[in-house]
C-alpha cells in the first residue's frame, strides 16, 4: 500500500465520521423539534381543557361567567348588596 493510499483512506474515514455525526445530530434535532411540538400541542389541549372545567364549574355553581373573572363577581355581589341596602331603606 502506497502512502497516498494511506491519506486516502485516512481521509476517507474522517469523512465517513463528520457525516455519521452530522446525520446523528440532524437526528437529534428532528427529535427535539418532534416532541416540542407534541408537547406545545398538549399544553393547549391542557389549556383548552381547563378552561372547559372551570366554565362548567362556574355553570354548575350558577356563578356568573361574563367576562370570566372574580372582579364580575365582585361587581355581582355589590350590586346585590347594594339592592338589599336600597330595599331596607
Amino acid at each position: 500500500m502506497t502512502g497516498h493510499e494511506n491519506i486516502i483512506r485516512k481521509w476517507t474515514h474522517k469523512l465517513e465520521q463528520a457525516i455519521n455525526s452530522i446525520q446523528r445530530s440532524e437526528r437529534r434535532c428532528e427529535t427535539r423539534f418532534t416532541n416540542r411540538r407534541s408537547a406545545s400541542c398538549h399544553q393547549r389541549k391542557e389549556r383548552k381543557n381547563t378552561r372547559k372545567e372551570i366554565a362548567e364549574t362556574n355553570k354548575s355553581l350558577g356563578t356568573p361567567t361574563w367576562n370570566g373573572g372574580w372582579s364580575v363577581m365582585c361587581f355581582y355581589w355589590l350590586s346585590l348588596k347594594l339592592k338589599e341596602s336600597t330595599v331596607r331603606s
